[in-house]
């Protein structure tokens, strides 16, 4: 049995936090030799490296998902005035405090490989009635200054993207792309720019384009659903030295484990990759040890 390397877990977040122990001793019975748990918010941050100290073999990511900002929004808008320097302010302050949480983190020797969740995130905008544009910008500056911490200490970017696949203008996908290719043309040492697209979805060519840039590509259980024709295309026309296997568990339960008598009360559980990367060997004709290999260069683990 070839041995998996989970890029993505959150151990930091419940139900799974409630039990790390139990849940990471699983994962190593089903073949997962190391993992990555990762940040979305200052909290789960400091959690992803608690964990990481604890358990041998798990390492840590730390970084603010974009979603963050549509909640910061939400509350400092009141009706159409609100301040941009509160905004400002917010962006400003929790950025602060990620690098206090990095600082320490470099200080202690603590297992901290990437920045991430960070990037872009425009879906649900619209449906929550928010500012498109107020957000997005909000959003675009938070992902840019976690993106140079990232680059500046040689850490890989771990970079969520999401939106509706047919806006052509103010489009997730291609914002990340711009500020990608703004901050690797000003960067000295382009060669120690990492990033990886987890839970990869999007337009073919956005993706094309970012692998040409350095990308690697996260591949999640959602790609084993029957409406994931997409997804399995990005599989396919992605390099098999550029995948990387993740669960994001407690999310994308793989079709295999999905118990049809249960749902509310069925997550996915970090062991669960474990029929991502048989799906991938046996449906797709993937190389589990090649995509083992990319893990281990791209995070130096």
């Amino acid at each position: 049995m070839t041995a998996i390397i989970d890029t993505h877990c959150h151990y930091n977040m419940e139900p799974i936090f409630d039990n790390v122990a139990k849940h990471w001793k699983k994962a190593q019975e089903n073949g997962i030799e190391k993992t990555i748990t990762v940040g979305a918010d200052l909290e789960t941050s400091e959690k992803a490296l608690m964990i990481s100290q604890e358990f041998p073999n798990i390492y840590a990511s730390i970084g603010i998902h974009p979603e963050v900002c549509n909640d910061a929004i939400k509350t400092l808008l009141d009706g159409d005035k609100y301040s941009q320097e509160e905004i400002d302010m917010y962006v400003d302050n929790n950025l602060f405090e990620l690098n206090k949480i990095l600082n320490e983190a470099l200080e202690n020797k603590n297992k901290l490989v990437a920045v991430g969740e960070i990037g872009l995130d425009y879906y649900k905008l619209k449906n929550k009635g928010l500012k498109r544009n107020l957000v997005s910008q909000m959003q675009k500056k938070m992902f840019q200054k976690q993106l140079e911490i990232a680059f500046q200490n040689n850490l890989v970017a771990i970079i969520h993207v999401r939106d509706q696949n047919d806006r052509l203008e103010n489009n997730a996908y291609f914002d990340v792309l711009n500020i990608l290719k703004e901050i690797i043309k000003e960067s000295k040492q382009p060669k120690e720019v990492k990033f990886v697209l987890h839970c990869a979805s999007g337009p073919q060519a956005y993706i094309q384009e970012a692998i040409a840039l350095g990308a690697y590509i996260g591949v999640a259980g959602n790609i084993t659903y029957d409406s994931a024709q997409d997804l399995r295309e990005i599989a396919k026309i992605t390099p098999v030295n550029r995948l990387l296997l993740e669960t994001d568990a407690p999310y994308l339960i793989p079709k295999s484990m999905q118990d049809p008598t249960k749902d509310k009360d069925q997550f996915c559980e970090p062991y669960m990759i474990k029929a991502t990367a048989d799906y991938l060997q046996q449906n797709m004709g993937l190389n589990l040890d090649i995509i083992r290999l990319n893990s281990k260069k791209l995070f130096s683990i």
